[in-house]
């Protein structure tokens, strides 16, 4: 039973959130079957069931509050926040909600709290455009991790999504740093042929054909990474860049 509930919160999740879903693993991980009933409400949140969200998120607070673990109820917050920031018409009801978590969590200073709230902001001003400005929030959200959680397994993901600001700022030798520090940490397959994706496109912006072949072939020579790409955007862009260069390639 207790299994099967993991796995209908884990399937809740919007595959497009890998990282969510990890976290969601995570905070999982230290509870007992009984208690893993409760999390259910992540699923909501998660899955987006329009008013079902708010009831969830109260009460996965209430839930949190009785264990005195807050992790999961700023992760359902966050993912909910999410879900509003995406679309056009909801993205001032998710600023204000990242307000009023951000005041939350400091008045709790809660670590993991703020570091939610600095990730959906970067992500806020990402979809603004607002390059420098979704930089520094990303960079307060590794800064606190790095202090608080130095083994934290979404800090790969972090840097990840700073290359691709940078890249934005057609700031390549950021980028590059930024993905190299991503890549040396990385252990999730998916996740490193994400960057390894990246890094094409970044060897085609700035001209770097040989690597493109090079970045393609690691990739390729890794069964474990193909197998679980195959189904995924991530290999065609790989394929397609490689294709592009491979001409030049010596």
């Amino acid at each position: 039973l207790a299994g099967g509930l993991i796995d209908l919160v884990r399937d809740a999740v919007d595959d497009r959130l890998a990282a969510a879903r990890e976290e969601l693993d995570g905070l999982l991980g230290g509870l007992v079957a009984a208690e893993q009933t409760d999390l259910l409400v992540v699923a909501a949140v998660s899955d987006r069931r329009g008013e079902d969200i708010v009831e969830a998120v109260d009460s996965l607070k209430r839930f949190c509050r009785r264990h005195n673990d807050m992790s999961a109820y700023y992760f359902g917050w966050s993912q909910y926040i999410q879900t509003l920031v995406n679309e056009d018409s909801t993205m001032v009801q998710g600023k204000a909600e990242l307000e009023s978590m951000m005041r939350e969590a400091s008045d709790e200073d809660n670590n993991y709290g703020k570091i939610q709230c600095y990730r959906r902001l970067s992500h806020y001003y990402m979809k603004l455009h607002l390059w420098d400005t979704a930089l520094l929030q990303n960079k307060e959200a590794i800064e606190l991790t790095e202090l608080t959680y130095p083994n934290n397994h979404n800090l790969p993901v972090y840097y990840l999504d700073n290359a691709r600001i940078c890249e934005a700022k057609h700031d390549y030798a950021a980028a590059y740093d930024y993905l190299q520090k991503s890549l040396n940490m990385q252990d999730d397959k998916l996740h490193k042929l994400q960057a390894l994706a990246l890094r094409c496109r970044l060897d085609a912006l700035t001209g770097d054909y040989n690597s493109i072949c090079k970045t393609y072939n690691e990739a390729m020579s890794d069964n474990e990474m193909v197998r679980q790409g195959q189904n995924t955007h991530f290999i065609y862009i790989l394929r397609f860049y490689y294709n592009l260069a491979s001409p030049d390639f010596e």
